[in-house]
């Protein structure tokens, strides 16, 4: 059965998007539309809507420690 495109069911597809609480095929199925005509309304709505999240206070960096660098051994045949 084919869902009827509506302003409130794009809004809602590219709010759902936005805050990846849908993938791109729920998204167009939930607004009646094929995934391609999905990505062009989704990348519409992002030139308006910018990040509303400070991506360098949400995302942890781990520190590196000494275990992350190998070593080669020139005895056994390094690069």
């Amino acid at each position: 059965m084919k869902v009827k495109t509506t302003p409130e069911n794009v809004r809602e597809a590219n709010e759902g998007l936005f805050r990846s609480t849908m993938n791109l095929p729920e998204a167009a199925y939930h607004c009646g539309m094929t995934q391609k005509e999905m990505k062009m309304t989704f990348r519409e709505y992002l030139k308006y809507h910018k990040p509303d999240w400070d991506s360098a206070k949400t995302v942890p960096v781990a520190p590196l420690s000494e275990s992350c660098f190998a070593t080669i051994d020139e005895t056994q045949g390094g690069f």
